[in-house]
């Protein structure tokens, strides 16, 4: 199953719970390779069930062209 966006809304660390990298208001879609700003909180599907991910204007522009 390929990724699907479910939900976008301003950033908030509550979210993550599960990711220090999102937590600290990283990029966790990207990882360790973008040190961009994070623009938003994205809730994303895929077949390992809904996680949130803090997300850079790139990984959500990516993730926006799923919708």
């Amino acid at each position: 199953m390929k990724s699907e966006l479910v939900e976008v809304c301003d950033f908030d660390p509550r979210h993550h719970t599960g990711g220090a990298r999102a937590v600290q208001g990283k990029c966790s879609w990207h990882g360790s390779t973008c040190d961009k700003e994070v623009v938003a909180s994205a809730l994303v599907r895929d077949g390992g069930g809904e996680t949130w991910h803090a997300v850079c204007r790139r990984a959500l522009r990516a993730l926006e062209a799923t919708r």
